[in-house]
């Protein structure tokens, strides 16, 4: 009991007075032992703060020492790693090493936290896996034009970085190389880059059919361009993507693409057929709680298949009133050429109409001169023969009145007015010349039987096929 009373006594002395000690437990026998006990505790407590303040001395002077490490693969010393206060500079040429999935063997790892600005100099050709993985300190990355490849989880977990461009020469990204660095919010490339592109600050392949990554740190809502094909493992892993529209055009969604995509809420689809996929795409989403809207016409294919069947699912109503705008713009559209060609189509007519009033008045002319057609033509200096006509029309341009005739056009017509032939006369169109002069045929042989109108300018006949 005594050494209970006295524990109990040291443990107030810690917390009050001496005198405050005595007036609570009133025990006088145990003062000269407890001015002892003080004593000691105050020597204790004068070591303890000097040790505290050697060992932040000692761990500053550790910090700002400038550390180097020979990392270079496969020669170590080809590569250097040099931490100078904050900032890690990797110098030299050639290759990194690659430390896979686990960081622990990572010469820094234990200064992780340390660390904020990396620097990749010009000579070094990759970057290692998990060099910087769970560096939650960096917040700046500079990566040389050498670097032709970054290895896998390369940057997985920083947490502090938000953007990163990724030079022209790089080659290779591997793995979730820039994963769960939820305050990364774009990712660059190089416009030279023939690998990789970017847009929005969202990684693809050149030709942006296979979207690479979606930074972790982007919100919102986004619609993946209708060029992708293919989501790639884990696209959007661990992202705050809080809805995403997927085009027909992707055909090919891999393992883990939405796994841990907790602010997902609505997922909008194109396909008339579900696209089958993994459950894995999913994991760590809860799929009931996400709304999962589709076309109509599809609405109960998706009830019935898997995966997509766990998601609330709805008609999209908003792709069906895009596509009813869209046929009433085109209607509209349609409606207007028809109208166009409507009145193109009368105006036609009313010159047709003419011209066939002026084909019947010349012909009445002809007829009511009492000459025959043939002699009509040859008032007018031109002879047209055989009519009626079975296979070639010959029309005779006497050589005194060529240059009356040239570059006028042979017409001929039917009797509804349409023009069925027209060719001009000119040195190349004459097909034979008599002592009368220059001699034009008309193969009448593709015409049905029936009586047609020949006109050359104002001169007009009438000819019989048989």
């Amino acid at each position: 009991m005594q050494n209970a009373g006295l524990l109990i006594l040291v443990y107030g002395f810690s917390t009050t007075s001496e005198t405050d000690c005595k007036s609570v437990f009133f025990i006088p026998k145990f003062e000269k032992q407890l001015n002892k006990t003080q004593t000691k505790n105050q020597e204790i407590m004068k070591k303890i703060l000097l040790l505290c303040g050697l060992s932040l001395m000692f761990a500053t002077t550790t910090i700002n020492a400038q550390q180097s490490w020979q990392i270079g693969s496969p020669n170590v010393a080809d590569v250097i790693a040099t931490l100078n206060n904050n900032t890690l500079t990797i110098s030299g040429t050639g290759n990194m090493m690659d430390w896979g999935s686990d960081p622990r063997d990572v010469p820094w790892y234990d200064l992780r936290n340390v660390i904020e600005t990396v620097i990749i100099e010009s000579g070094v050709t990759s970057i290692g896996g998990s060099a910087f993985n769970n560096h939650v300190s960096i917040v700046s990355v500079s990566i040389g034009n050498s670097v032709v490849s970054i290895g896998q989880y390369a940057f997985y977990y920083s947490q502090s970085l938000a953007t990163v461009f990724i030079p022209n020469n790089v080659t290779s990204i591997g793995y979730r190389a820039f994963g769960d660095s939820w305050r990364l919010t774009s990712i660059q490339v190089g416009t030279n880059n023939p690998n990789y592109s970017s847009i929005d600050g969202v990684l693809f392949n050149k030709d942006q059919t296979t979207l690479i990554k979606y930074p972790a740190g982007k919100r919102g809502a986004y619609t993946i361009p209708n060029s992708v094909t293919t989501l790639e493992r884990a696209a959007f892993a661990s992202s705050f993507i809080t809805s995403v529209r997927i085009p027909n055009s992707v055909t090919s969604i891999e393992h883990s693409a939405f796994a841990g995509c907790v602010s997902l809420d609505l997922i909008v689809v194109e396909w008339i057929t579900p696209l089958n996929i993994e459950p894995e795409v999913f994991i760590g989403v809860q799929t009931n709680l996400v709304r999962l809207n589709v076309p109509i016409e599809a609405e109960e294919a998706y009830r019935n298949a898997d995966v997509w069947e766990n998601f609330i699912i709805n008609v999209d109503y908003e792709r069906l009133v895009a596509l009813l705008q869209d046929s009433i713009g085109r209607l509209n559209n349609e409606i207007e050429t028809l109208l166009n060609n409507i009145s193109a189509l009368q105006n036609d007519t009313t010159k047709l109409q003419d011209s066939i009033r002026e084909l019947w008045r010349l012909l009445n002319e002809c007829q009511n001169s009492g000459t025959s057609n043939a002699a009509f033509i040859s008032q007018n200096q031109l002879e047209i023969f055989p009519n009626p006509v079975v296979n070639e029309l010959r029309i005779v341009i006497p050589s005194e009145a060529r240059d009356l005739f040239e570059n006028n056009a042979v017409e001929l017509f039917d009797m509804n007015g349409r023009r069925v032939f027209s060719q001009r006369i000119a040195v190349e169109t004459r097909h034979a010349t008599s002592p009368h002069g220059d001699i034009f045929i008309i193969d009448m042989t593709p015409f049905h039987p029936g009586n047609y109108i020949l006109r050359i300018g104002n001169r007009v006949a009438k000819v019989v096929k048989q």
